[in-house]
């Protein structure tokens, strides 16, 4: 209720007359919440009427009041569900009019809400049109990521020749979600994009309007089967030293290598170029490895020769030493050459005797050889010579023999006692000659000569003579028949002609022929002897006699 005050109106009549005024209500009367009606009814003395209406209107500014509004409420989608059951306490309301309020409200309690913020308003209108709101949110969240349907598997692929990626292909995976809204689906990359060698990973991601994500992942291997490639590599180097060089420099061109991956591979190597190299061969060996552990190696030898053999320093001339008396050995001795090396080490040396060995008489070859680490040889030769001053001595040289020939026969047969040698040294002698016991030896004198030498070159000879006589004249062969003939008329001469005799002898040797008349001289009358001599070399002579007669009855 409320007390209104107002000021009476004023009436008045054209009588002059004040009208009588009632009214409904008086100023100060209490007036309920609402509409009144207030009505001043004036009255002249005639009858006449006149009114005065206006309403008081008591209104109650004071809103309903809630109370126990709930909080804000935080609810979870439950899994492959797209809202959630919210339940809550519902508020009580009041009024300063006593007069139970109207309260109206969108959703109720144990209502099922979307995901996202709904806003729950319980509003309250009293009589008066005062209004309260209760207000709280239920906030409805999606936890529930999306969902992938067919993610596929890790792809294992290998580079093609000279090629650093590999194209893949798989069929893309599908994403729901538990909102029954299409997730949003983003990638890195996209079937048939090339990868490069290595480990890439693909990722697939599905977000929804709660921005939760879920995600798909697999691996793109690129696997690079191919080695890298060396563009260069050098060749085997041979260097020769020279005199007094104990290593070399070696130098080469750079290596190049390449790899199909693009990428520059990772080179070792075990030596340099400029890198210095001792004598023998040694194996350069460079080791080209690219990300997938592919390798390849570039290998040359780098050879130094040494062809320089060593050297002897205080390598001997010939060494002569005579025996002891009575002793075939002799002990000599002498100071070892020294040998170096041009590399700086110390050759092996090896020798076929050392000093203070004994030597058998004659000529021994000392050999001292120099071997340096490459197989050069240097050797130094020297010979010892024991040699044994005395020569040796022939017992029983026989005396010097004379044979006859026999008939028709040009040499002889002689045959004596071989002598016998010896030497003081012990060691046999070698004995030399020419001829043998029971040989034949021509007509004439033949030297026979033994020589005996020994190991030390002293020699001795045993000498005698073999004299062989032809005692055998020659043979004619042929001697003409004596000769009958006439002189021409008037002449006292005649030509006397024949056939002339030949001669043989038993030594094989044409003899000599002379012949005291010629074919075709003339002869005197009477008888005539004519001679012909064969003598061969030993003096034995041949006649061979006819006689020319000339008969001269003709005159």
């Amino acid at each position: 209720m409320a007390i209104v005050m107002w000021q009476d109106p004023q009436a008045s009549d054209n009588s002059g007359v004040s009208p009588v005024v009632t009214t409904t209500f008086s100023p100060g009367s209490k007036f309920p919440m609402g509409s009144t009606s207030v009505a001043y009814t004036a009255t002249d003395g005639s009858g006449n009427n006149a009114t005065c209406n206006f309403t008081v209107i008591v209104y109650d500014p004071i809103p309903t009041v809630f109370i126990g509004c709930p909080s804000d409420l935080y609810e979870f989608t439950p899994e492959n569900e797209a809202t959630a059951i919210a339940n809550w306490t519902e508020p009580m309301v009041t009024d300063n009019s006593g007069i139970e309020p109207n309260v109206s409200v969108d959703a109720l309690n144990g209502d099922r809400f979307p995901i996202g913020i709904t806003v729950v308003i319980y509003t309250a209108n009293d009589e008066s049109y005062n209004t309260a709101t209760c207000a709280f949110v239920i906030n409805v969240t999606d936890s529930i990521p999306p969902v992938f349907f067919g993610c596929p598997v890790d792809q294992f692929l290998s580079t093609p020749a000279n090629e650093s990626t590999s194209m893949a292909d798989w069929t893309e995976p599908t994403a729901t979600d538990n909102s029954e809204e299409r997730p949003v689906l983003t990638c890195s990359h996209f079937p048939g994009d090339h990868f490069p060698i290595g480990q890439t990973f693909v990722t697939y991601k599905a977000i929804d309007e709660s921005q939760n994500a879920a995600v798909c992942i697999f691996s793109v291997h690129v696997d690079d089967p191919f080695p890298p490639v060396f563009t260069t590599c050098p060749l085997d180097q041979d260097i020769v030293l020279g005199p007094d060089e104990g290593n070399a420099t070696a130098n080469w061109t750079d290596i190049m290598v390449i790899d199909n991956s693009g990428l520059a591979p990772i080179v070792t190597q075990d030596h340099e170029s400029g890198d210095v190299f001792s004598i023998g061969s040694t194996l350069v060996t460079y080791t080209a490895t690219d990300n997938s552990s592919n390798s390849a190696t570039c290998s040359f030898t780098i050879t130094v020769l040494d062809t320089i053999p060593p050297r002897f320093d205080g390598c001997l001339n010939v060494t002569r030493v005579p025996t002891p008396v009575n002793d075939s050995m002799a002990v000599v001795t002498w100071h070892d050459p020294q040998a170096s090396d041009n590399s700086g080490v110390s050759p092996v040396v090896t020798k076929t005797f050392s000093p203070g060995s004994k030597f058998p008489i004659g000529s021994t070859s000392v050999t001292y050889t120099a071997t340096d680490g490459s197989g050069n040889n240097a050797t130094c030769d020297f010979t010892v010579i024991v040699y044994d001053p005395i020569p040796p001595v022939f017992i029983g040289c026989p005396p010097d023999i004379y044979e006859f020939t026999p008939e028709n026969e040009a040499t002889a047969i002689a045959n004596w006692t071989e002598p016998i040698v010896t030497d003081n040294s012990g060691i046999e002698p070698n004995v030399t000659v020419e001829f043998q016991p029971g040989d034949r030896f021509p007509i004439g004198i033949t030297v026979v000569i033994y020589t005996a030498k020994d190991e030390s070159y002293n020699t001795a000879t045993c000498a005698f003579f073999i004299n062989v006589t032809d005692s055998i004249p020659p043979v004619f062969v042929g001697c003409p028949a004596d000769q009958f003939v006439s002189t021409p008329a008037y002449e006292s001469t005649s030509m006397a002609d024949w056939t002339e005799p030949t001669a043989t002898d038993n030594s094989g040797v044409q003899p000599v022929l002379i012949c005291s008349h010629l074919l075709g001289d003339r002869f005197a009358i009477g008888q005539t002897f004519v001679t012909y001599k064969a003598t061969d070399e030993s003096q034995n002579a041949a006649l061979c006699i006819f006689s020319v007669y000339v008969d001269g009855k003709r005159q």
